[in-house]
């Protein structure tokens, strides 16, 4: 089964069927900016315009 192709020219991959036999996520982050994009909702983003040495200094994780 196909659900896409890489773009040599853009360098990217090109999904042409949505319905992929299992959804997928992508993280893009930097130490100003998060993103959790992924093909089932919902999507998160956050933004800091100070960067921080340890964003998550003040999550509590169960």
């Amino acid at each position: 089964m196909q659900y896409g192709y890489f773009d040599l020219a853009n360098k990217e991959y090109v999904i042409t069927r949505p319905d992929t036999p299992a959804p997928w996520v992508n993280y893009l982050g930097s130490p100003a900016y998060g993103a959790i994009i992924s093909t089932m909702p919902p999507a998160t983003a956050s933004y800091s315009p100070v960067p921080t040495a340890d964003i998550h200094a003040s999550a509590s994780i169960p």
